[in-house]
């Protein structure tokens, strides 16, 4: 255990890092089962369950939220969850029950995992023996919750800091586009190299409600070559994309893999290790024109201060097209009055010449430089 402590500071992928936290954790409280969930919406998730008699790891398993309240409630107030009969512990009755009793568990030991002000998850040690749990036993179950929240506030840390990068860099391309699709192309390359996105796109809204993707960066792999998103149509509307558009604000999947909104895309998506993802909406003179979209290899990755960061993002970006259709109205203004041949002559507010065209010269004999300044 000390030694996967001193790992913490190098270590970024948490299945990296927590599966063999789970293992050491087995292996030292002679544990048959420990399992790393997750507190979702409507669901409490097993993101990996160590088995040592089979020396693997499980992963997918389920029970639905509404049916855990009592032990959710429990583990929140007292901070530690034990059960020495969980087959007929009255918390747990409706909860997993049928679990335990599957596997012959009789001993349970849970530890809330705390992330952001609210509890993200639990760690769970299950036996089959029909005592109490030691204090050694309770102590390593603690320390090991302790460093998965170490290493979920780590991740946070590392990315809200290449966020803050990646933000100063498209401040910088907006300066420096000369054209929309400059500035989206150059926002989704910098979106995946400096802040690490699994991979960005932007998709603007055609008239028949269809997303279209108009480029992106990163770990694509032919995803959006038959992505099929439509505003209108309620068989591919649920995803962050098209209720971006809809609703007119973020959207955030944290969960590929049990969000039911996800379940047009979620093949494809887990193929490409696209855990999470997010939409923001993109404005243009008022109106919705599409959504920068943005993901992550990470699960809950969508959260805080991260997503305060990414609507910032996407706010300069829709500013950044208006600046640009400004820029370019002025850009044609200003060349169809060097074009033409009329004499065209702008002073200042006590009539002292600020600008003359090339005409003035023409008709006039006299250098541009001569007449600036001077009174007509």
């Amino acid at each position: 255990m000390h030694e996967l402590l001193k790992t913490v500071h190098n270590v970024l992928e948490r299945e990296e890092f927590i599966k063999p936290l789970l293992k050491v954790c087995a292996e030292r409280t002679e544990t048959e089962r420990v399992g790393f969930w997750s507190v979702k919406e409507e669901i409490i998730f097993c993101e990996w369950l160590y088995v040592k008699e089979k020396g693997n790891f499980e992963h997918g398993l389920s029970f639905e939220k509404n049916k855990c309240k009592e032990f959710l409630n429990a583990l929140e107030e007292e901070g530690i969850f034990e059960s020495r009969m969980v087959q007929e512990d009255e918390k747990l009755s409706e909860c997993m029950k049928d679990y335990f009793k599957s596997h012959n568990i009789t001993l349970l030991l849970a530890i809330p995992i705390w992330f952001e002000g609210r509890l993200f998850g639990f760690l769970s040690l299950e036996k089959s023996q029909k005592r109490q749990w030691l204090v050694f036993e309770r102590y390593k179950a603690l320390y090991t919750a302790s460093l998965i929240s170490l290493l979920l506030e780590k991740q946070k840390g590392d990315f809200l800091l290449r966020m803050y990068k990646t933000l100063s860099s498209v401040n910088h391309i907006i300066l420096q586009a000369k054209d929309k699709e400059e500035l989206l192309r150059w926002f989704c390359k910098t979106a995946t190299e400096e802040g690490m996105f699994r991979m960005a796109w932007v998709g603007l809204l055609d008239e028949k409600g269809n997303v279209k993707p108009l480029c992106s960066s990163g770990y694509v792999e032919n995803y959006l070559s038959s992505l099929n998103i439509n505003i209108y149509d309620e068989s591919v509307n649920k995803g962050p994309t098209a209720r971006a558009i809809i609703e007119d604000r973020v959207q955030v999947n944290n969960d590929t893999e049990t969000n039911p909104a996800m379940a047009p895309w979620r093949e494809e998506m887990l193929k490409r290790n696209y855990l999470s993802s997010c939409a923001h909406p993109i404005r243009f003179k008022g109106k919705i024109i599409g959504a920068i979209n943005l993901y992550s290899d990470k699960k809950n990755f969508f959260t805080g201060d991260v997503l305060k960061l990414v609507e910032e993002l996407a706010e300069d970006i829709s500013f950044a097209l208006e600046h640009l259709e400004t820029l370019r109205t002025k850009d044609t203004l200003f060349r169809a009055v060097e074009e033409i041949k009329d004499w065209i002559v702008i002073t200042d507010k006590n009539g002292y010449i600020e600008y003359v065209n090339p005409a003035v010269e023409e008709i006039s004999g006299y250098k541009r430089e001569k007449l600036i300044g001077k009174r007509p």
